[in-house]
């Protein structure tokens, strides 16, 4: 078992309360989320040469929309820290930024030319095409699609491992007015597509959007999985 964060994230007391499995208990922590970041990827065991994302660590929409992809992830702010410099320059890594300059900034980006001979920037005008553009560079022939709600980050946290099991992108959604057109459009574009999961309640992403983005004959046709 792994808690990911200090005890102002995830409380000694949760710790405690996992009992006769706190021997196989491991806390991945730093100071902050950025040097606990790198201490997850350094157990996830990165190696040198692999790819690796760079995404906004202030805001979480990139982030879940790549959170399928089989690469690990590296959060940054306005500038890459010491520590990261590091980390990047240790392993030689390829590097992918995720979302625009407003997302990851200039200055970043110019420092990881510095340090890795392959930078490539993977972007859309908004989240919702960033997210397609993601899965269109990782999935090229998906099977699966699996939507989450773009403007909060719980469910979609859970269903990256979800997602990434059935080799499915994750790609964001929200409602008719602003999210469903760029899925539905993704989805029409899938030749091989035969699953569709849907991350959440009908609150979050409405029943009329999964059946336009799926292209169903009615809500009915929705099923909801259960253990």
């Amino acid at each position: 078992v792994y808690i990911l964060g200090g005890e102002a994230a995830v409380s000694p007391d949760f710790e405690a309360a996992l009992g006769d499995v706190q021997n196989r208990v491991k806390r991945l922590a730093g100071k902050d989320r950025y040097l606990t970041n790198i201490e997850i990827l350094k157990e996830a065991g990165v190696k040198e040469g692999d790819e690796i994302l760079i995404s906004s660590g202030k805001s979480f929409a990139d982030s879940l929309s790549a959170s399928s992809a089989g690469r690990p992830v590296l959060l940054v702010k306005s500038a890459l820290t010491n520590a990261q410099e590091d980390y990047l320059s240790s392993l030689h890594l390829k590097v992918t930024i995720i979302g625009g300059e407003a997302a990851v900034t200039e200055e970043v980006e110019a420092s990881l030319q510095g340090i890795s001979e392959s930078v490539d920037r993977l972007y859309g005008s908004n989240r919702f095409e960033t997210s397609i553009q993601i899965a269109k560079r990782y999935f090229p022939e998906a099977e699966a699609l699996t939507l989450v709600y773009s403007h909060d980050f719980p469910d979609g946290l859970s269903a990256g491992p979800y997602a990434a099991l059935h080799h499915s992108p994750v790609v964001l959604c929200r409602t008719a007015k602003d999210g469903d057109a760029y899925a539905a459009a993704y989805a029409k574009e899938l030749s091989h597509l035969k699953a569709g999961y849907v991350t959440g309640g009908p609150t979050l992403i409405e029943d009329s959007s999964v059946v336009t983005i799926f292209d169903l004959e009615t809500a009915d046709d929705i099923r909801i999985l259960k253990k």
